[in-house]
Order: structure tokens, then C-alpha cells, then sequence
């Protein structure tokens, strides 16, 4: 998630600011959304990591 959040962020972002035809509102979605994404990916691998399954040995 890493490597893909910033370039995610600049897909939704951008097309964002060219909408609303003002560049500080792609800013502004970038700004919001970067930490947002991260946070969002980061408790996701945390659930991941921790997640524990249970494996019946027939």
C-alpha cells in the first residue's frame, strides 16, 4: 500500500481539481486523502498479521 497510496491519491485527486477547475482543490484532496489511505491500509495489514485462523486437523 505503500507504493500504490500516493499514486491512487493523485488518480482521484487531480481529476477532482480539474472539475471543480481550481488546482487548490486537488491539493487539498491530496492532502485529506493521502493519510487517510494510509491509515486505512495500515489497519488493514495489522488485521492481516494478527488475524488468527483456525485449521481443523481431520
Amino acid at each position: 500500500m505503500v507504493g500504490f497510496n500516493p499514486f491512487l491519491t493523485f488518480l482521484i485527486s487531480v481529476p477532482i481539481g480539474i472539475a471543480v477547475g481550481d488546482g487548490f482543490a486537488a491539493v487539498g484532496m491530496m492532502m485529506i486523502l493521502l493519510p487517510a489511505f494510509f491509515i486505512i491500509g495500515l489497519i488493514t495489514l495489522l488485521a492481516g498479521i494478527f488475524a488468527t485462523s483456525k485449521v481443523e486437523n481431520v
